[in-house]
């Protein structure tokens, strides 16, 4: 496929590498003469100097042609504008990197569908979504991204021996229109659900859906929810912030972090329930107060070393579980002979998020990282494609293809039986390998 990167830096070369790696016909645009230089020097990929927000320069890249565009530059406004030029050039797909919250929060502005960006790629809230999947095993179902406008969430529940809907058939439990199973993960193997499928004790249920009709399903059929633990997270820079921000409802957190000013502002951000305290993690009474027999313990400063120091220490104390964010990939030999149990490379999880996008056709997010053949699509409704304007029910997709979400003009929904999508909607589906090519048969025209 035809890639072009917008800025040359940590990210941007390293996420080239691994497509070219692959293969793949990669153009880089850097506007730094030395970066320039030494590109040509260590790389065969196509080296174009200049400014990335300058059409000119986009034009001598062919971006008109180009499969995919990523802007990967170290500034937040500079990737919005680039990447939103380079899709009204032609691009096919664009991703443009964030590092603000502010950028992927639709709460306040939809920052990705005012400008006709694909997606808007967060490092920090990957590794910190890779994080919480660790603690709490969910199944990679959906990303964070798919699911974070509107009310809409992803939760997983345990079917205690008390429920309700023990032996129960799903399509019998009659849950409202609005909410979704994905999977089941029974004695540890994920299966897609079926109405005929009959729950058992032990069931774990992905399950998305408005969070009040979620709670309120939870309460009515006495599910479990997971037992929640005691988190400590090192460090509250984004990537703290947004782990908090994903495990606040459903475990115990405390946060650490050394800058008084940040402990203010992570206060008024997140949740009353987590804890902030003011603190040095590089202090090992720190560590003896707060680390100590903790369920998790996460390092997640802005150095590697401090991250591997602060881990050994709490190991040592006695933490069951410590994860550390690693940047320097030469560190990831060394993880596991520290005793540290997971680990998350940022840059990694960047580039296997932008492998993810590197499909043609309706496709936008091809995800198969579920297991047991299981994957997640995420598809454009193309104009003329059979399902435009047909009842989801009457849609005739695989019995065990479940759309989980759609899009609709930037608004997100799970939607009913009654469903019919438009030209340029989203779907967000869940189905089996063997199952790809007939769903997108739905989706394209033919």
């Amino acid at each position: 496929m035809r890639i072009v990167i917008l800025g040359a830096g940590t990210v941007g070369s390293s996420v080239a590498r691994t497509l070219y790696q692959h293969r793949h016909n990669v153009i880089i645009i850097e506007k730094n003469p030395d970066v320039v230089r030494h590109l040509q020097d260590t790389t065969d990929a196509l080296i174009i100097e200049g400014s990335v927000s300058h059409a000119a320069t986009l034009f001598k890249a062919d971006i008109m042609n180009a499969d995919l565009c990523l802007a990967m530059t170290d500034s937040d406004e500079t990737n919005i504008l680039s990447a939103s030029l380079a899709k009204a050039m032609g691009a096919r797909r664009v991703i443009a990197r964030v590092f603000s919250p502010m950028f992927h929060n639709f709460s306040t502005f939809d920052y990705r569908r005012y400008f006709k960006i694909d997606r808007i790629l967060s490092l920090e809230q990957l590794s910190a979504l890779r994080m919480a999947r660790e603690i709490d095993q969910y199944m990679g179902i959906l990303t964070f991204d798919s699911v974070s406008c509107g009310n809409i969430v992803l939760m997983e529940y345990e079917i205690s021996p008390a429920s309700q809907s023990v032996g129960k058939r799903i399509r019998d439990l009659r849950f409202p229109s609005g909410v979704r199973i994905g999977t089941i993960r029974r004695e540890g193997k994920n299966m897609i659900v079926s109405a005929d499928d009959v729950l058992q004790v032990g069931d774990h249920l992905a399950m998305i859906g408005e969070q009040g009709l979620l709670t309120r399903l939870r309460k009515s059929l006495d599910i479990k929810k997971p037992e929640p633990r005691d988190v400590i997270i090192a460090g509250g820079g984004e990537t703290g912030y947004h782990l908090a921000q994903m495990l606040q409802k459903t475990h115990r957190i405390r946060l650490i972090d050394a800058d008084l000013s940040r402990c203010r502002t992570l206060g008024a951000m997140l949740d009353k329930k987590v804890e902030i305290l003011n603190a040095d993690v590089q202090k090992r009474f720190v560590l003896e107060e707060y680390a100590r027999n903790t369920d998790f313990f996460i390092a997640c400063t802005g150095y590697d070393e401090n991250n591997l120091l602060a881990c050994v220490e709490a190991k040592a104390l006695g933490a069951d579980q410590v994860f550390s964010i690693i940047n320097r990939s030469d560190y990831g030999n060394v993880v596991k002979k520290l005793g540290i149990d997971f680990y998350v490379s940022p840059r990694e999880e960047a580039a296997q998020e932008v492998m993810n996008f590197l499909n043609t056709g309706a496709v936008i997010f091809n995800n198969g990282v579920m297991g047991s053949g299981i994957r997640l699509v995420e598809i454009e409704v193309q104009q003329g494609a059979p399902i435009v304007n047909v009842a989801l029910m009457n849609a005739k997709l695989p019995r065990q293809s479940i759309v989980l979400a759609a899009t609709h003009e930037g608004s997100i929904c799970v939607p009913g039986a009654e469903y019919r999508f438009s030209a340029g909607d989203t779907a967000i589906l869940i189905m089996h390998d063997r199952d790809v090519d007939d769903v997108l048969s739905k989706f394209e025209p033919a």
